[in-house]
């Protein structure tokens, strides 16, 4: 049995993906599609049901399935679909002619040497008086070709029985987990039961089963007011019908042909500590979406392991099993209804599903909580275009993968995941800015969770790769810099980074002959440059760079509030007195620029926020805390106080808001 994957799926005029083949490849094991609402998430897991789902309602193209860019343009007439099939460890001819085999033909091999099963459906809708709501004809077929354009003669029809050996679960996100619980139980086990090889003799499993049946009706019936019933029942009956072979009318409450007694097949749970039992009418809609994905994994598992062995396989009749040759499960926002936990439970069993087995998984999901449990390498980030309104499918870029970057940049953006889902990201360069930044916002009128802005502290070391990530993703955002000036490789050495990592994400070098950081007679927050009339500052401002000044977040909002940063809490001591050599040390750090400290800093302006500054940023008493308590006392409903948000601050805000007001939903 050969390992078989979805590759790739090619979707054009289906829903919001326009005429243009818009291709998603997938991970072998799990592939986590997200996005923002409305762009194209469920209808890629809809298309691939359209193609391989369990039942005909789910298979049955509809009419609003075509393409419709808005209310007021006609829909597509055609759409398609494409599923495209690898099979990972097939490497020999032999292995092809096996592989081929078992798909009656429908594999070749492709131009890569690799062999491959290519699927497609076509559907047209066709308008006109005899059919105002439109009628849909749809054909499946598989290609032997790799290539875009092929001949008539590359194309066959795919058999029914052939269509039926792949099979996609699809669990939607608005769902009735009772209703659809019952239903898997029955279709799933149903269809192992039903392939069960039954002692039809009359000590029988299901001949006893009928037998006890049978005597627990007789005992129900034995009620009086059950008699009651039943004889009115006769009676009436006996005026509607006067056969003899059909006379006697009697109620029943259990089934009395083995056919039936199947599908009453239901779950039950018991406790092993007091033998109590539950019904699975019992179990909350977050343990009914558990046990569905347990469910159709107990199965998949049983007909793709256990039954592969002959000891087990004999108590089955190998005619009925119809076993699936592959199985997706596409599950859509399996956070509803679950407690965060459970979903990494979810995701290190699904993984764990189909690491070994002709499986693969595709999930939906807004959760954060999901997304950082899984490796960014597994995301497909949806978007919809601005102007077409048309589906764009990015897979998230990275470093090389041998790259030393790799593993820092692949494990900061798993750490703070909530960016996929924003409008628009801040990246800040550390605590104070997820701190400051969303307060600051919120009292200029800017919500964070109504615009769907996120903050994250991703601007500092190699930022570029951030850039790149996002401008890869569609997603807009700004940059707040620390200026650092007068410490070691800030000021000017702060705008030379920002020049490189901009070069390095393929743009121009806006800004040339740059000095060295330490220079004291020239100044990048002040000083026009000389080809420009803007400062170093300035011009970045217009590329979304901010900073803030002179130093960092923690000094300029110390510098523009010395009332609520620069006073004594209940119980705090407050700074102890140092010169003001050892003071330029501890706040512009080893290494700093002497010319700069002398130049730029002065002892008598600049001496008490030094000591506060060092007392409450660089001491035990921490940051968070710091700004947190300073930003409870200062009332913002004053205007003095808005105006008063340190300069570069002001000028990001003034960027953000711009941005947001040409933010489409």
């Amino acid at each position: 049995m050969y390992i078989m994957k979805l590759s790739k799926v090619r979707i054009s005029n289906f829903q919001c993906f326009d005429q243009s083949q818009t291709e998603i490849d997938f991970e072998e094991q799990l592939t986590a599609l997200i996005g923002l609402n409305g762009s194209g998430k469920t209808s890629t897991l809809q298309a691939l049901s359209r193609m391989f789902g369990v039942s005909e309602s789910a298979r049955k193209i509809k009419v609003d399935d075509f393409h419709s860019p808005s209310v007021t343009v006609q829909r597509a007439d055609e759409l398609s679909i494409e599923a495209w099939f690898t099979f990972p460890e097939v490497e020999s001819e032999a292995d092809m002619i096996a592989v081929a085999g078992t798909f009656n033909q429908l594999c070749f091999k492709s131009s890569g040497n690799e062999m491959m099963l290519r699927l497609k459906l076509e559907a047209k809708l066709t308008v006109d008086d005899i059919s105002p709501d439109g009628v849909v004809d749809e054909t499946v077929y598989y290609v032997l070709s790799d290539s875009d354009t092929y001949a008539s003669d590359k194309c066959r029809e795919l058999r029914r029985s052939d269509r039926n050996n792949i099979q996609v679960h699809y669990i939607p996100a608005s769902r009735n987990p009772f209703k659809e619980i019952s239903s898997s139980t029955k279709m799933l086990l149903g269809r192992l039961l039903n392939a069960i090889q039954w002692d039809q003799s009359a000590d029988g499993e299901l001949q006893k089963a009928l037998e006890l049946t049978e005597q627990a009706s007789e005992e129900i019936s034995k009620n009086s007011a059950i008699k009651l019933i039943e004889k009115q029942l006769q009676n009436s009956w006996q005026e509607m019908y006067s056969g003899d072979y059909l006379s006697k009318a009697k109620v029943n409450f259990l089934p009395l042909q083995t056919d039936e007694l199947l599908k009453t097949i239901t779950l039950s749970f018991e406790s092993d500590t007091n033998n109590r039992k539950a019904t699975m009418d019992r179990l909350s809609d977050g343990q009914r979406s558990l046990l569905h994905i347990a469910i159709i994994q107990a199965v998949h598992e049983l007909e793709s392991k256990t039954l592969r062995e002959q000891s087990n396989r004999v108590h089955f009749d190998s005619k009925k099993l119809n076993t699936p040759i592959f199985t997706l499960l596409a599950l859509e926002e399996p956070e509803n209804h679950l407690a965060p936990h459970f979903l990494g439970r979810i995701v290190k069993s699904m993984s764990s599903l189909a690491k070994s087995t002709n499986a693969q998984v595709l999930v939906t999901t807004h959760s954060p909580s999901l997304v950082g449990r899984i490796e960014p390498t597994q995301i497909r980030y949806f978007r919809l275009d601005s102007t077409s309104r048309s589906t764009v499918v990015s897979k998230i870029q990275l470093p090389d993968q041998q790259d030393e970057l790799y593993k820092f940049v692949a494990g900061a953006v798993k750490a703070y995941p909530e960016i996929y889902f924003a409008r628009l990201v801040i990246l800040g360069e550390g605590q104070s800015e997820q701190i400051v930044i969303p307060k600051l916002l919120s009292k200029v009128g800017i919500d964070i969770d109504d615009s769907f802005v996120s903050v994250a502290p991703l601007g500092g070391r190699h930022v570029n790769h951030f850039w790149k990530l996002l401008n890869g993703l569609g997603i807009p955002y700004v940059t707040l810099l620390d200026m650092d000036y007068g410490r070691n490789g800030g000021g000017w050495g702060r705008i030379k980074y920002v020049v490189d990592q901009m070069v390095m994400l393929g743009k121009s070098e806006i800004i040339t002959g740059i000095p060295n950081w330490d220079v004291s007679d020239s100044n990048p927050m002040t000083d026009t440059l000389s080809n420009s009339k803007n400062t170093a500052e300035g011009l970045l401002n217009q590329h979304g760079v901010f900073f803030s000044t002179p130093l960092d977040l923690d000094y300029s909002m110390q510098l523009s509030y010395p009332k609520n940063y620069n006073e004594k809490l209940t119980g705090e001591n407050g700074p102890q007195d140092k010169d003001w050599e050892s003071l330029k040390s501890a706040v512009l750090k080893t290494k700093y620029s002497k010319g700069i400290a002398d130049y730029y800093y002065d002892e008598m302006q600049d001496e008490d926020a030094f000591l506060w500054y060092n007392y409450r940023f660089l001491g035990s008493k921490g940051k968070p805390v710091s700004h947190i308590n300073a930003l409870e006392k200062i009332d913002f409903n004053l205007a003095e106080n808005i105006s008063r948000i340190p300069t570069g601050i002001q000028e990001m805000i003034k960027h953000i808001e711009n941005e947001i007001s040409n933010l489409s939903e």
